[in-house]
């Protein structure tokens, strides 16, 4: 707890139900993640086990148990065959485990973050991992990384929602929020309003947008909101379609050009006035080329004709 905040750890002696699919994935988000292994008699001294081996995150200050029966039970099996029952080829072949087909992988994806988190561009396609439905609360913070009282006031009050409803909220939302409102104009392929709220659909990429103004958002509306979400009510935009994506990349464009306009547009001019300007000397004298040598040899011919 001393060395961080967030961490999995796993309960019992090494070798004993799910080890080894632990230490595979310890291995996998070694450089992300903090991943320990502790003996039953440590970890009584902090929780009441219910179980062990078992596996648990801890997060918010409390510890969350690792509930997949599915792979305790083959863990245990694979701790019983070691022990000295006969496998058969065809079995261990098929039940072979990799990261990719870890039903630890996935639970671990989705507890790696904090109920409410901060979303940054080098964030943002873990938490898409987590393949939950994305709340965020849209702020722009200044050179400072400060925002304003009345972002502020909008942020904790998201945070609380997240908080107060841990238990109802934890399996199919991520909370979190922004200072880089680029990042969620983005998604929404349009300027959103500061403060404002954004839910992403990880796996679809689609996104929700609430149909009051942030200023007239109250911690009931939120909660009718993201219910509305749930039971497919709410409007839908966005997606991942290919005509959705070329859409994206002409508003990321257009959004790009005109920053750095606004940022020096006597920079922006010269960076985008020379190449257009050597394009039309370059053009020019592709298409004017045949057309000055057509009058130059009808002039000929006719002073050929004159001087006849």
């Amino acid at each position: 707890k001393k060395k961080s905040d967030h961490f999995f750890i796993f309960v019992g002696r090494p070798g004993e139900g799910p080890w080894d699919e632990f230490v595979m994935n310890a291995k996998h988000y070694q450089r992300d993640e903090f991943m320990y292994s502790a003996s039953t008699a440590v970890m009584g001294k902090h929780i009441d086990l219910g179980q062990a081996p078992s596996i648990y995150v801890f997060k918010d200050n409390r510890f969350n148990l690792y509930t997949d029966k599915l792979a305790l039970e083959r863990g245990q099996r694979s701790a019983e065959d070691s022990a000295g029952e006969v496998i058969k080829p065809e079995a261990t072949a098929a039940s072979q485990l990799t990261v990719e087909n870890s039903s630890l992988a996935a639970w671990i994806k989705k507890e790696r973050f904090p109920t409410f988190v901060k979303i940054t561009r080098g964030r943002f396609g873990q938490i898409l991992a987590t393949k939950k439905l994305i709340v965020i609360a849209v702020l722009e913070e200044n050179k400072l990384e400060k925002i304003t009282p009345e972002m502020e006031e909008f942020r904790d009050m998201i945070q609380g929602i997240a908080e107060n409803n841990r238990e109802k909220y934890q399996d199919r939302f991520q909370f979190g929020w922004t200072g880089l409102p680029e990042l969620a104009n983005s998604v929404a392929m349009e300027v959103l309003e500061i403060p404002s709220l954004l839910v992403i659909n990880s796996t679809s990429f689609q996104h929700h947008l609430p149909q009051d103004e942030a200023s007239q958002l109250t911690s009931e509306a939120v909660e009718l909101f993201l219910a509305s979400v749930v039971n497919g009510e709410a409007p839908t935009y966005g997606g991942s379609s290919w005509l959705v994506r070329v859409y994206r990349a002409y508003f990321e464009a257009k959004t790009s050009l005109f920053d750095m306009w606004r940022g020096n547009p006597v920079l922006t001019a010269v960076l985008l006035g020379l190449p257009l300007g050597f394009l039309s000397l370059i053009f020019y004298s592709i298409c004017c080329a045949d057309i000055m040598d057509a009058e130059e040899e009808e002039e000929e011919e006719y002073l050929h004709e004159k001087n006849d």
